[in-house]
């Protein structure tokens, strides 16, 4: 656990799709259930986050608020990287194919940039060509993409309102090896991490495409992506890190250096294996592309959980009930009894869900945890159940024969709630006898002589 002093300048890494060295192609409503096949270039529209499914040649989509995976389009060569505008449009750099296309929010294309061959021609979308682009980025308008066109170690632009026309592919800057793309919400500045040359570079699209080299030096920088701040983030994947450029300040917002695994955890405890794509949905609010394992990842400001439900909760005996047990916190935290027993037929889910129908009535004190890769905190909760059932006998004891001077040990049972208290009687008058020990199921006597017994239940 963190301690809560350094919470501000700290991010937490959690998983929301997928299952770590886990891979396949799998939709679920439960994001952790679904499964990815070298997930890399991601893209956001605020409600979406959109997959480039590399092995599983997909594009894929998983809900921000639910976690929900579906796939919005198949059929594809090894796609690397993707983009969406405005309008919702997603656009895919279709490596293996050579191609950029536009899908519609359906999932359908509707253009196609490129002709299939490996080569660098500038020309119309019918007629140009590209050799395995990676990373594709758009404005908000949809009318220019930005492609780096890795096999030709060149940015490429594509003027989409003149796709039909001459000239509708140019290229805008050469001399280093491009992979990912992004650009600002003004559409004004294009970031590109330069793979071979270890570097993060921005080019002013709209200012004769001057390239800037951004601070830092990195190993094998993959994916890139830019806040509403101005802070970029590369996917170092040479060191297994997420780092992030601030003006001149670089640091490790998450990944231990070096260090491949899964864990999820707060900053650098949490571990990362090949991460590809990024994209900032916020400052310091990332999804990434952990390829290798196969998961969707997401890095949020971190937060110590904080419970926001009620302390009671009351249900009725033998009818269902439920109550919500919620906390704040980042990641969202998960939710457990660690001291005391719920009532037989209700239980606590770890997203919080205390639910079912209560077969006891009486007052239930527990503990609840609520816990994230933070810290844990509790709170004391009682859950009371209201309603009785009638005292019935369940089991009445059996006759025996006991030898003068010998004890005799009766057994009997009853049910009902509140729990019923049993009283022992003898049918006939006792002369001499003597307890020898007593419990609510276990009456014993010792006999001078014998006599018949009988018991009641009494609530």
């Amino acid at each position: 656990m963190l301690p809560l002093a350094a919470l501000a300048q700290t991010v937490a890494v959690s998983t929301p799709a997928g299952a770590a060295s886990t891979s396949g192609n799998v939709n679920n409503t439960d994001g952790t259930l679904a499964r990815f096949n070298q997930p890399t270039g991601l893209a956001s529209d605020g409600t979406f986050i959109y997959v480039a499914d590399q092995s599983n040649s997909a594009v894929r989509k998983v809900n921000i608020s639910t976690g929900a995976v579906t796939t919005l389009a198949a059929g594809f060569n090894f796609p690397s990287g993707v983009a969406v505008d405005g309008s919702g449009n997603v656009y895919v750099a279709d490596t293996g194919n050579h191609q950029i296309k536009r899908l519609n929010s359906a999932g359908t294309v509707t253009l196609t940039i490129g002709t299939g061959t490996a080569s660098a021609v500038n020309s119309t979308s019918a007629l140009s060509t590209f050799s395995s682009p990676i990373g594709v980025a758009v404005n908000s308008a949809g009318s220019f993409i930005y492609v780096t066109d890795y096999g030709n170690s060149l940015v490429r632009r594509i003027d989409v309102l003149a796709a039909a026309g001459a000239g509708a592919v140019t290229t805008i800057v050469s001399g280093f090896t491009p992979w990912g793309a992004a650009l600002d919400s003004g559409g004004a500045n294009l970031y590109v991490s330069d793979y071979s040359g270890g570097l993060a570079k921005s080019i002013a699209v709209l200012a004769a495409n001057a390239v800037t080299t951004l601070a830092g030096t990195y190993s094998i920088p993959r994916g890139i992506a830019v806040d509403g701040s101005g802070n970029v983030y590369v996917s170092d994947t040479g060191t297994q890190t997420i780092k992030k450029i601030a003006g001149a300040t670089v640091t490790t917002l998450a990944g231990g250096a070096g260090i491949v695994g899964s864990t999820n955890g707060v900053g650098t405890n949490a571990r990362f294996n090949t991460p590809f794509g990024v994209v900032a949905t916020a400052v310091d609010s990332l999804f990434i592309g952990d390829a290798n394992n196969h998961t969707i990842r997401r890095i949020l400001p971190a937060s110590a959980p904080s419970f926001t439900s009620g302390t009671s909760a009351s249900f009725t005996l033998n009818a269902a009930g439920s109550f919500s047990v919620t906390a704040s916190g980042s990641p969202a935290p998960t939710f457990s009894i660690t001291v005391g027993v719920l009532p037989s037929g209700v239980t606590l889910t770890s997203g919080g869900l205390l639910s079912g129908t209560p077969t006891a009535s009486g007052s239930f004190p527990v503990t609840i945890q609520a816990s994230n890769v933070v810290t844990d905190v509790t709170q004391s909760f009682t859950l009371t159940v209201t309603g009785s059932v009638a005292a019935q006998i369940t089991s009445s004891p059996s006759a025996q024969a006991a030898n003068l001077g010998q004890n005799a040990t009766f057994f009997g049972s009853a049910s009902g709630s509140p729990t019923p208290t049993l009283q022992w009687r003898a049918a006939a008058a006792i002369a001499k006898w003597a307890s020898a020990s007593h419990s609510p199921s276990r009456r014993t006597w010792h006999f001078a002589q014998g006599w018949p017994l009988a018991r009641s239940a009494k609530r």
